[in-house]
């Protein structure tokens, strides 16, 4: 790597940068990042889901939903939602956001899933409504 000052970006788990911080790189050298990202209070909104009407989850999104949501913060309360439901397997499964559909009240967003590209025949379904904070999900049925 040649010398140089560059800026390393760190990234939450759904991908969005969270910091940015410079870091000096001298030529033939080794070194161990080490540094404390220091964020704003964000305000949350937590949803209910309610899972093929049998179980519940809450959902809690960095993302304030009074003034409606960008087509951003919708993608992310949808892929939150299969995140927390999915937790313990969603590392080991592809899955794929194919429609996702926002307007004032409400969000609605489908996924296929599968444990490889051949399996991608499972649904999820969110429906998140904006104003009771409810989210509905139907998968594998």
């Amino acid at each position: 790597m040649p010398s140089g000052t560059f800026e390393v970006a760190v990234h939450d788990i759904l991908g969005n940068t969270i910091a940015r911080e410079p870091v000096t790189v001298r030529s033939g050298e080794t070194s161990t990042l080490n540094f404390v990202i220091q964020s704003a209070p964000t305000e949350v909104t937590t949803f209910k889901a309610v899972v093929n009407e049998l179980w519940n989850v809450n959902i809690t999104v960095p993302v304030v939903v009074s003034d409606g949501v960008t087509r951003e913060e919708a993608e992310q309360i949808a892929e939150t939602t299969f995140i927390e439901v999915m937790k313990e397997s969603w590392e080991e499964v592809l899955h794929r956001l194919d429609t996702l559909t926002v307007n004032d009240t409400r969000i609605t967003a489908h996924y296929t899933w599968g444990i490889n590209e051949n399996d991608l025949g499972h649904i999820f379904d969110v429906t998140a409504d904006l104003t009771t904070l409810r989210i509905t999900v139907t998968h594998c049925r």
